[in-house]
């Protein structure tokens, strides 16, 4: 047998293999396109077509080993191997990486736990905004700018504090002496709390305890965003409404060794200018990457919107020059969709 016709045989051979792995490669490409195209309609996370692309890619990998020109027992032993494989990584990782998928899954998906970024949420001594949502871990910006990763199985299996986007409610304390008349107390705080802009602003009183009364005094926050800057503005607040009043923010078992008139009230003399919103920024340089990526979500939901919208007009039209132009937008918000899930 000359070489040519060795080649001849080994080709005819390895046909069927070949076949099968041209088959598979196109197979996934195609596949691949269609996920990501319809993760860009839906804005199902990016996640969900890699965990389909990589089932796909074992199914082919099992169909190359059966397409293999090897004797019936080396394909038994292959496949016997890919198995053992395949079982020894589950093995290992479910305690933590299957645990971790099925807890994001968990936040991401089921009502009553879903999470979205830019949200405010506590988790025991951990505190901070969502900026980014994986499989395996999320990611929140603390009070200080830094990032923290949070695993997910972690998370889902302990009590998780979520401030709700319709508002929260802000308050502070502090403790008077019974000397002083609530009723004043009351509507000093109540004006620090309309100021700050709380919306249906309360004060109740928390405690009486042996020297003093505890008042709390809290409204609603709609606005999120100013969050960590509203509760320092509105002790500010208080201390000014309260000083303003006359009303001295003092422990009833204050002692100074300074000699001073019985008529003598400790409250300082108001500055030309109160700097009520003084520290409202802040939430701004501690949040940065939590707003933006908050934002960039709030983009894409109202970019997906559009584009149903006008993926529905394209459907239904059936003037062939307006079906023509809605076709171009809907590829260009398509195009769009695809840039913000980058």
């Amino acid at each position: 047998m000359n070489i040519v016709e060795t080649l001849q045989v080994g080709l005819r051979t390895l046909a069927p293999t070949i076949a099968a792995v041209l088959g598979v490669v196109i197979f996934l490409s195609v596949a691949n396109r269609f996920f990501e195209r319809r993760r860009v309609r839906t804005g199902n996370p990016r996640v969900m077509s890699q965990l389909a692309i990589a089932l796909l890619a074992f199914a082919g990998l099992l169909l190359i080993i059966l397409a293999l020109p090897v004797s019936e027992t080396t394909r038994g032993q292959l496949l016997s191997l890919l198995g053992i494989v395949i079982s020894a990584s589950i093995a290992l990782s479910s305690s933590t990486i299957v645990g971790n998928a099925m807890g994001g899954l968990l936040i991401r998906f089921v009502a009553g736990s879903r999470v979205r970024l830019g949200d405010y949420i506590r988790v025991e001594e951990h505190a901070g905004r969502v900026t980014e949502m994986g499989i395996l871990n999320t990611q929140i910006q603390t009070e200080t700018r830094d990032l923290t990763w949070l695993p997910n199985l972690w998370l889902v299996n302990r009590p998780a504090t979520l401030r709700q986007s319709s508002g929260t409610i802000v308050n502070t304390t502090v403790s008077l002496g019974y000397e002083v008349d609530r009723s004043a107390v009351r509507a000093a705080m109540l004006e620090a709390a309309e100021e700050i802009g709380l919306d249906r602003p309360f004060v109740r009183i928390e405690e009486l305890g042996d020297f003093s009364v505890t008042y709390k005094v809290g409204g609603l926050l709609t606005d999120l965003t100013r969050l960590w800057g509203t509760h320092s503005g509105l002790r500010a607040g208080v201390l000014d409404a309260l000083h303003a009043a006359g009303i001295e923010v003092l422990s009833p078992t204050f002692m100074n060794t300074r000699q001073y008139p019985a008529d003598r009230e400790f409250i300082p003399t108001p500055s030309a200018t109160r700097a009520v919103d003084e520290a409202m920024s802040e939430d701004e340089v501690m949040f940065d990457q939590a707003t933006a990526a908050a934002e960039l979500d709030s983009e894409r939901q109202a970019v997906r919107m559009e584009y149903e919208e006008a993926l529905a007009r394209r459907d239904a039209a059936k003037d062939l020059g307006e079906r023509k132009r809605l076709t171009t937008e809907v590829e260009r918000l398509e195009r769009k969709l695809a840039e913000l899930e980058e």
